[in-house]
């Protein structure tokens, strides 16, 4: 062990005290003197420092370790923290450049670990070297610089905190050593990045929501431009009156899936609009006995629903669900229904295969013409309905319990609509009243 080159190894412990100073676990074990004064007295003394020397040191490192006020106390009565400052100003007191602290937050609450982090981060700004044994993986993140992992008389890890908690699962078990979770939460987050302690995190996800990084919602973002194209192609799709402008419109829509990986993806829900346009088509059909004005009106149906698609599949619930609220002005709770019934969309269709098959097993056929199969459906349906009534039961639990129903409410991302905001809304009005004009 080397120190400004000179091996200290076999150095005495009383020689090396010059320039280390180490702060037991137990503090109390380095305390022997009736007050604090004289208690951090003692290194210097030691030294053979004159009395007014003695003084001036004393007095310096009790205001240094902000425990000025406890000069006269009997070290045992004081709190755990109390101890560990005495036992720091004591080390201190021995002009110490390197600081050794073994669990120093041990045994104290939350207020006093954050005073006692908060000297010794003044201490280490000052120039004094802070070496923390620990087993605190969440002090080692947020505190250290560098992180050294021993293991079997060996240095199992030399680097960065970071680089160590971004470490596998596996290898981290295998140093005997998990993720603290502040990083824990923060990885797991698509886009916010390593956060090294809670407070990190709190600040970065609130400027995510609030639009600073990530997908932003406070101006006119991604999410936006997203809900802003659905309208214009479900607008233009009202306005198309041919059929072949409307089929071409479709086309391009299905291009722009494929093109994008979502057709094959979501081939299902594409089945599911396509079925539902021929069935608005054929009551159409059934209604006026117009084929022409059928056809308009499944494609229609269509070209306004295939674009739907584009914008679920690339844009998660909750940017979703902030910009509806923050841009759009939606009563969050009328937003928070929407996207949360959206989240249920995989669980009612797989509910409804489990269903299925559990009937099969009990002799369902869901075989045969169209009558048939509409009655052995209603054997399905009813349980899906009461599926579907416990999920909205727990729905409107969520709410109740997330403070809706109350006199006010809030939201975490707190953005006012810009100039270019209120552009898009007054032409999307404008729009929506021509098209009625239209229409009507």
């Amino acid at each position: 062990m080397y120190y400004n080159g000179t091996d200290i190894t076999a150095m005495p412990p009383s020689k090396r005290g010059q320039f280390i100073g180490y702060v037991f676990q137990q503090p109390d074990r380095q305390m022997f003197r009736p007050t604090v004064a004289t208690e951090v007295a003692f290194g210097p003394e030691s030294l053979g420092r004159t009395k007014s020397e003695v003084k001036r040191i004393v007095d310096e490192v009790l205001e240094r370790t902000g425990i000025a006020h406890l000069r006269e106390a009997y070290p045992p009565t004081l709190r755990r923290g109390e101890k560990q400052r005495v036992a720091i100003a004591s080390a201190l007191a021995m002009q110490s450049k390197i600081l050794i602290l073994d669990e120093p937050t041990s045994g104290q609450d939350g207020k006093e670990t954050k005073e006692l982090l908060a000297l010794l981060r003044q201490l280490n700004q000052e120039g004094i070297t802070i070496l923390l044994i620990t087993h605190d993986m969440e002090i080692m993140a947020s505190e250290c610089s560098r992180a050294l992992i021993m293991g079997n008389q060996t240095v199992a890890f030399d680097g960065s905190p970071e680089d160590l908690f971004k470490k596998s699962t596996d290898e981290l078990q295998d140093l005997g050593l998990t993720k603290p979770p502040s990083v824990e939460l923060s990885l797991a987050v698509p886009s916010l990045g390593y956060c090294k302690s809670m407070d990190e995190l709190k600040s970065k996800l609130v400027a995510q929501l609030s639009g600073k990084i990530g997908g932003t919602y406070g101006t006119f973002s991604t999410v936006n431009k997203k809900i802003l194209m659905t309208l214009v192609v479900s607008v233009w799709a009202i306005l198309l009156r041919d059929w072949a402008s409307l089929l071409a419109l479709v086309v391009v829509e299905l291009v722009v899936l494929f093109v994008a990986g979502l057709l094959i993806k979501q081939r299902k829900a594409v089945m599911a609009l396509t079925s539902f346009a021929v069935f608005l088509g054929v009551i159409q059909f059934l209604g006026s006995g117009d084929v022409t004005s059928a056809i308009v009106s499944g494609l229609r149906m269509l070209a306004m629903t295939l674009v739907f698609i584009c914008l679920l599949a690339t844009t998660k619930l909750q940017d979703l669900t902030a910009a509806l609220v923050t841009q759009c002005k939606i009563p969050y709770e009328y937003a928070f229904m929407f996207t949360a019934a959206l989240r249920f969309v995989p669980d009612f269709i797989a509910e409804s295969h489990a269903v299925q098959e559990a009937q099969a097993c009990r002799g369902l056929s869901l075989e045969g013409n169209f009558i048939k199969r509409m009655k052995s459906y209603a054997s399905v349906i009813q349980p899906l309905l009461l599926k579907s009534l416990g999920r909205s039961e727990t729905m409107a639990l969520s709410l109740e319990l997330r403070g809706f129903g109350g006199p006010t409410h809030i939201f975490a991302a707190s953005v006012g609509l810009k100039t270019i905001d209120y552009g898009v809304i007054s032409v999307l009005v404008v729009v929506t009243i021509a098209l009625f004009a239209i229409v009507a």
